[in-house]
């Protein structure tokens, strides 16, 4: 069987929004989420993955290379709506913010990922009141988590690389 090269694409609040650290945290969850659910506990796929990309007018979204693509969609989408439904504990925000934290400084000891942080911090309507090197504030209590997942987390584009006669569109097109 051949594999699926999926991507579904999603609207996010810009670096400069005061939704944009709760989405942060929101997506951190999410990606956790469907790595351990679409590749530990099920094995549809070695890279499951969901992101944020910080640029003028933000997007985030969610992949996977599976060859079978609609479960490993549809546990994905499950992930998404339980984000959207229910309110993650304090605690987990705190340790996502933690995780956070540790990762962006240590993605950010080399020159070459400081150029994107900049360039992101210079497209942002804030960039006059950050830092020169944006320091991530990820923050967001259980609400606001869940009210960044039901605002930005839904009409999702996909794009599918692959075999399309493989592909279950009603899975892909369902509403959130």
């Amino acid at each position: 069987m051949q594999t699926n090269y999926v991507e579904g694409s999603f609207a996010a609040p810009p670096i400069g929004d005061p939704e944009y650290y709760a989405m942060r945290v929101a997506i951190s969850i999410l990606q956790t989420q469907v790595y351990q659910e679409v590749r530990v506990k099920r094995n549809l796929s070695y890279a499951p993955d969901a992101g944020l990309n910080t640029y003028a007018a933000n997007n985030a979204y969610i992949y996977v290379t599976a060859v079978e693509a609609n479960k490993a969609v549809s546990v994905m989408l499950d992930a998404i709506r339980d984000l959207r439904q229910n309110e993650v504990s304090t605690d987990v925000i705190r340790q996502y913010g933690n995780f956070f934290l540790t990762t962006y400084y240590l993605g950010q000891e080399s020159n070459a990922p400081r150029a994107p942080s900049l360039h992101a911090t210079s497209l942002s309507a804030a960039a006059a009141q950050l830092d020169p090197l944006p320091r991530p504030r990820p923050r967001g209590h259980p609400a606001q988590v869940k009210a960044v997942a039901e605002k930005y987390m839904k009409n999702i584009r996909f794009t599918v690389v692959g075999n399309p006669s493989t592909v279950d569109r009603s899975i892909f097109l369902q509403a959130l």
